[in-house]
Parts: structure tokens; sequence; C-alpha cells
């Protein structure tokens, strides 16, 4: 009876270890066609808000952070992000400073990005709930 048991729970881990294995590959194959993420940049009076996901380049960043600097003076240091061959972000690591003493860092792998957009949101509205906020961000519906 003891053999039998152990002989299923082996199998049990067998099977779990596998359907793991399948989904990180199917995650990678499948990540940037099965889930349509894109680089969203919202900035009006009242609110800054930036979406980043596997999708971003390194040259949206960097239009994202002048922009950011030139029309609300806030900086994003993403010098710490990578970027595979294609020039698409593996690794999101950046610090955010709105200059009005609102600031953080996030860090976030390659299986996240690939799942949804992260970034900040920074409300200028007098009454905001949340005037800044860092992390998964939801996209807008055009």
């Amino acid at each position: 009876m003891k053999k039998t048991s152990n002989k299923i729970l082996a199998a049990l881990i067998i099977v779990s270890v596998l359907i793991g294995m399948a989904l990180i590959i199917f995650v990678k194959i499948k990540g940037k066609e099965g889930i349509q993420l894109k680089t969203e940049l919202i900035i009006n009076d009242e609110k800054v808000k930036v979406c980043l996901s596997s999708a971003s380049s390194e040259e949206e960043i960097e239009r994202i952070a002048l922009q950011l600097m030139d029309e609300k003076n806030i900086s994003i240091d993403f010098s710490a992000c990578t970027f595979d061959r294609d020039g698409e972000l593996k690794k999101l690591e950046i610090a955010i400073d709105c200059n009005d003493g609102h600031k953080d860092t996030l860090c976030v792998g390659e299986f996240e990005l690939k799942m949804r957009c992260w970034g900040f949101e920074r409300d200028y509205s007098e009454n905001a709930k949340e005037p800044f906020k860092i992390g998964k961000m939801e996209e807008s519906i055009d």
C-alpha cells in the first residue's frame, strides 16, 4: 500500500512540474501575441499615466522620460532596465521622482512584463484618492 501511494505521489509531482513547464513555455511563445500590451503615456492637467510592458522599446521609454521632464518636471531613471536583442523591454527597473515629494522605484521581471502593464500614475486633482500610484497598471480603453 505504501509503495502504491508513493508512486501516485511521484506521478502527481511529475505531472505538476510538466504542467508548470508547459505554462512557462506557452507564455514565452505566446506572450506578445496572446496578450495585446502596448506602451501608453497620458499627460494632461489632471494626471500623468505611464504604462510599460514587454512590448515597450528603449526608444519609447527614452521619449517618455524626456517628455515627462519637459512637460511635468518628472524624472525617470531607467538606466537599470534591460532589453532583448530586438530592443524590447526584458526587465523594468525604474526610479520615478515627481519633484513634488512623490517618488518611488519599480522593478519587474520578464514574466510579469509579458502578462500586464506596469508603471505609475500621478493624479494632480485636488481631491485625489491616490495622488501617486506605482506598480500594476490598467490600460486605458481607446
